[in-house]
């Protein structure tokens, strides 16, 4: 696969590398990939990945870059037993090949790390025009893998990532403007000038939760697929307290083909129950919550809250007990919803590792 000129240069003099959050122990070094036919060993390490193998980065990190190129020939070819990689594998794949890309920078390896960065982009290609998951999946990658190349010394390597990334956004790119002044309005709301205290729970009069509502309904007027502006105007609703509008807005956002909107979607739409007294339907939501994205914890700690007051205590505790039993690093859709865009791209690439693993 072609790529532009910039990726055919060398990496500026290294700095720290700004490395994923949490991103899988590598060991000592490389082993040989599993054995059996080359397609189906490939297909077992992304699997084995997915399911977070502590050795698949290790055994990724020893495949050469003809192996590479031969792989992805066969994942990326429609015909065969290749035909069942779906977009979710590919995007898999490619953050695979990504986190191989970050590890190897960092030991000072950049000729193997060229390869594995050219991998996922090309996968992250491919998966993108596949499904609309993929493409809102495909951004997030963009995005936050050139922010992160960029503040780890490879500047070239993540100016030329930027620049493709710019067709991707082109028919969000409305939308998504208004969106980012809708977000700057709310994190000011939430961190500087949170407003007047009303009724409900939480709910306050606030002239910056009002404005950004206000960006994106323009948002969304603009592009109907950016479910992440309906989940903050539902959200933004329901702190004004705006109830039925909140509940629209929600509504939209749980159809989000990100599943970390999704689940903070049906969490506040569990707490609107919950607070309303109807504790069975608050139940079902938190739940639902949860199974959209099962690496989380404010679902889990939610529902054992509403469990302990409904006098369930032992089904309480065996909420918080499965959730701290976690032997993988957790990561939570929270702990970014106020992130601007590119700021946190560690925190927001484990997220995005964690809507991939099974």
């Amino acid at each position: 696969m072609d790529h532009p000129a910039p990726f055919r240069r060398r990496l500026l003099p290294s700095r720290a590398l700004l490395c994923c959050a949490a991103l899988m122990a590598v060991g000592a070094g490389p082993q040989a990939p599993p054995a059996g036919p080359a397609a189906a060993a490939y297909r077992q390490l992304v699997d084995d990945y997915r399911r977070q193998s502590p050795t698949a980065l290790q055994r990724a990190g020893a495949l050469v870059e003809t192996d590479i190129r031969s792989f992805l020939d066969d994942a990326l070819n429609a015909a065969g037993e290749s035909a069942a990689w779906i977009g979710t594998d590919m995007l898999a794949a490619a953050m695979l090949h990504t986190d191989v890309c970050l590890w190897l920078l960092r030991s000072g390896s950049e000729t193997a790390a060229f390869a594995h960065l050219n991998a996922s982009i090309r996968l992250i290609e491919a998966a993108a025009v596949r499904d609309r998951a993929s493409r809102a999946l495909a951004r997030v990658w963009y995005r936050n893998v050139s922010a992160i190349l960029v503040k780890s010394g490879a500047p070239v390597w993540g100016a030329a990532l930027t620049k493709r990334l710019e067709p991707v956004l082109a028919s969000h790119s409305e939308g998504a403007a208004a969106f980012a002044r809708g977000l700057g309005l709310e994190i000011v709301a939430c961190q500087v000038d949170a407003g007047i205290p009303s009724s409900g729970f939480g709910m306050r009069l606030s002239t910056p939760l009002h404005a950004a509502a206000g960006f994106y309904e323009e948002a969304l007027r603009r592009d109907p697929s950016l479910h992440e502006a309906a989940l903050h105007l539902g959200r933004s609703r329901l702190l004004l307290n705006e109830l039925a509008a909140a509940r629209r807005w929600l509504e939209v956002a749980t159809e989000s083909p990100l599943a970390g909107d999704r689940s903070l979607a049906l969490l506040y739409l569990g707490s609107m129950e919950e607070q309303d007294g109807r504790f069975d339907q608050a139940e079902v939501r938190y739940r639902a919550a949860m199974s959209a994205f099962p690496w989380g914890q404010s679902a889990p700690l939610a529902l054992a809250r509403l469990l302990g007051r409904t006098n369930r205590e032992a089904e309480s505790r065996a909420v918080v007990r499965r959730m701290l039993e976690r032997r993988v690093p957790g990561a939570d859709p929270l702990w970014t919803y106020l992130t601007t865009p590119g700021s946190e791209p560690g925190a927001v690439l484990h997220l995005m590792r964690t809507e991939l693993w099974q």
